[in-house]
């Protein structure tokens, strides 16, 4: 029998021995490398999404902001608005007192339209003679650039006593002139006399 020598019996167990730790070694690296890829990608992907999450934040501010302004300049649109507004407001009820005052005895005020700057008139009177009268007072008023008649209408005896048998008049009747006015008014004169009253 052949006698066996072994002479590298030693070195073969501590090369398996730093064979295994290299080996766990390079295993758990590679576990390592994988985790943190694995952590990199996933922190990547939720920086990607908060930074679209941040424009789009950015991009919602920018609107409202826009919004405020133009909503800011809106308002101060809507408040220069009623300051011109409130510049042309024409109190009239001082017009109609002068008008109901001017008016003679059995005389009266039946309509009135007032448009800015012109008012018309519809009213009735017992004579011709009332109505020149009030005509002429009209023209005396200083709340009243121009007058013009525009109408004079009769109201017939007849008209009234047709009108009295059907149940619509109960009073004696006197014949009446119905008579249309157009008048320029002086706005300046109305606020004047108004801004003196208070």
């Amino acid at each position: 029998m052949l006698p066996e020598i072994n002479l590298l019996p030693k070195r073969e167990k501590e090369g398996r021995t730093s064979y295994y730790i290299f080996l766990i070694s390079a295993i758990i690296c590679l576990l390592l490398y994988g985790l943190f890829a694995y952590f990199y990608f996933k922190t990547s992907s939720d920086l990607k999404l908060a930074e679209q999450q941040y424009e789009q934040l950015e991009m919602e501010k920018t609107a409202l902001e826009t919004k405020l302004d133009q909503s800011s300049v809106e308002e101060d649109d809507v408040g220069e608005s009623i300051r011109y507004v409130e510049h042309f407001i024409i109190p009239t009820s001082h017009f109609i007192e002068e008008l109901l005052d001017l008016l003679p005895k059995h005389a009266y005020l039946s309509e009135y339209k007032f448009n800015f700057e012109t008012a018309e008139l519809q009213t009735q009177f017992e004579t011709l003679n009332d109505v020149s009268l009030y005509t002429e007072e009209l023209v005396k008023s200083n709340f009243i650039k121009e007058v013009a008649i525009e109408e004079i209408e009769t109201i017939s005896t007849e008209e009234l006593n047709d009108e009295e048998e059907q149940g619509v008049y109960s009073f004696e009747t006197i014949p009446r002139y119905d008579v249309s006015y157009s008048l320029v008014l002086d706005l300046q004169a109305i606020k004047k006399e108004v801004a003196e009253d208070v």
